[in-house]
């Protein structure tokens, strides 16, 4: 149930950022990207032995591979990127820190 609320967290922060805002194209490539290396490792791990989702509960599998994990991955690639392209935005370099931290920090 937890791994559901997180795809739907992920899921809904995602969308309202689109909408919000303007970068949403190079932060959709991005996230595509990290999306793609992503299960690549973790397909590597799960061939090794390194790690097993056998016992999570999940809506969807690719591969074996909860859905929930690899849309984790998207979203924090598509975050990055808004971050670094809203950050300069704010006026003064405190304000500048303390988005960082806060963003970071629920990244």
């Amino acid at each position: 149930m937890i791994f559901q609320a997180f795809f739907v967290l992920c899921l809904m922060g995602v969308v309202v950022v689109t909408i919000t805002f303007e970068c949403r194209f190079r932060a959709l490539l991005f996230a595509s990207i990290v999306l793609v290396t992503s299960y690549l490792f973790e397909m590597r791990g799960m061939a090794k032995g390194e790690w097993s989702y056998q016992d999570v509960d999940s809506l969807l599998r690719i591969t074996d591979i909860p859905i929930e994990i690899l849309f984790g991955y998207f979203t924090a690639g598509f975050f990055i990127v808004v971050l670094v392209e809203n950050v300069p935005d704010f006026s003064t370099v405190e304000r500048r820190e303390r988005v960082l931290r806060v963003i970071c920090l629920i990244v």
